[in-house]
This record gives C-alpha cells, structure tokens and sequence, in this order.
C-alpha cells in the first residue's frame, strides 16, 4: 500500500507532490477469495449456471404455436362461417348493400344468384352473385309482403 503521509512538498511553491517510498513496505494480502469460491466454469465470466426445468423451452414453444394459431386461423374460420350463415339466411324483401357499394333489395333469390331492385323510381334492377351480397342493411320484417313493381306500368 502507498503511505500519504509521507508526502512532501520539494519546493515551497510548487503543487506537484513528490511521493516518497514507505520505508517498511507491506506484504499485500489479496483479502477477495469469492474469485476462489466459485465454481470453474463461471470464474470470472459473470454468467450463472441455470438449474431450472429441462421442460421449461418446450412448454414455451407449444404455448406460443397455441397463440399463433387462434391469432392466425381461428379469426378467418369464425368470419368464415359469419359470412356463409349471412348469405343463407338472405330473403325477398331484404335491403342489402354489395361488396360494389350498391344498396338494393332482394326481388328474386336463386343458388348462385340475387336480383336487387336498385331504384324504386326507375325500376333498375341488377343481378349479383350471392357472394357479391357484404351486408344485411334493413332485414325484412316476419309476416311483411313486398310489393314489387311491375315493368308494364
């Protein structure tokens, strides 16, 4: 160890001490002996051994595979199903609004295809696949007639 009490000044007016050498110097100790406790392997490098479960990775992996799946294939299959009971539940005298953007109502229903009146004035009417159908907008109400305009008026 240095000793600071030895310190003196060489000259009066200068601020550089001169250092002087104890005159019985010390045998240093080295007091830190956790370097010698711990185990070879982690001697100096600061990283831990884990002890945990061989199990805990695996489980990890089928957890996230889980989330993916609801995240990426069960939202599709649900609109899926909402959209097929949507298009099979359509009726005359529904309003419905296309994937085009056109609102009209249903005068005739077949399989594969709908016939909106698009304009009650003019009478236009448009044929659609069922897929085309987005929206249910005014469901008809049970026991309502629809009355659908004649061309030859």
């Amino acid at each position: 160890m240095f000793d600071y009490s030895s310190l003196t000044l060489a000259q009066a007016g200068t601020a550089d001490p001169q250092p002087t050498a104890p005159s019985n110097p010390a045998p240093v100790q080295n007091t830190n002996t956790s370097q010698q406790q711990l185990p070879p392997a982690t001697q100096g490098s600061g990283q831990t051994q884990s002890s945990g479960s061989p199990f805990g990775m695996p489980i990890f992996l089928i957890i996230m595979l889980v989330l993916m799946y609801f995240l990426m294939f069960r939202g599709p299959q649900k609109e899926k199903k909402r959209r097929e009971a949507l298009l099979s539940a359509l009726k005359k005298g529904d309003k419905v609004l296309t994937v085009g953007g056109m609102i009209g109502t249903i005068i005739e229903l077949n399989e594969n295809e709908v016939i909106l009146r698009l304009d009650d004035n003019t009478n236009a009417r448009g044929r659609f696949t069922r897929m085309a159908v987005q929206q249910v907008i005014e469901p008809r109400a049970n026991g309502e007639k629809t009355e659908v305009p004649d061309k030859a008026q």
